[in-house]
Formats: C-alpha cells, structure tokens, sequence
C-alpha cells in the first residue's frame, strides 16, 4: 500500500451499471503530484487506467491534483 493512503484502492471504486458508457471518475484530491500518482498506480496495479491532473477541486476548494480513474 502506497505511504499515506488509508484504504485499499479498490474501496474507493464507484459502480456502474452494466452496459453504462466509460468515462473519467473523480477519486481523491492531493496536495502534491507525486502523492496523486503513489494513489493513481495503487488503481493500475488493480486494472484500472487513471490521470491526475492539476486543477481547481471543488469538492475541497482547493488548487492541487485530481485524481481520476477510467471505468
């Protein structure tokens, strides 16, 4: 498990309903680049694509890195 991180990747993965469109999900935010990739190769290492981009997160109200996986 990736330092830092307080639950499985995989706890975190939302649903979707069989047969829906794939799109980017929203995760978690970081405060720094490298932390958003130690949780984003966390989701790899289970099949899961992912990006962390740098931008405005609304949910905390914060500039930083987003973290998003493919499903």
């Amino acid at each position: 498990m990736a330092c830092g991180m307080s639950a499985p990747a995989h706890a975190a993965v939302p649903q979707t309903a069989a047969g829906a469109l794939a799109s980017w999900h929203y995760v978690e935010f970081w405060g720094s680049q490298r932390d958003c990739i130690d949780a984003g190769q966390e989701y790899q290492r289970e099949g899961w694509r992912y990006k962390c981009e740098y931008g405005y997160d609304d949910h905390v109200e914060a500039w930083g890195w987003v973290l998003s996986i493919w499903e």
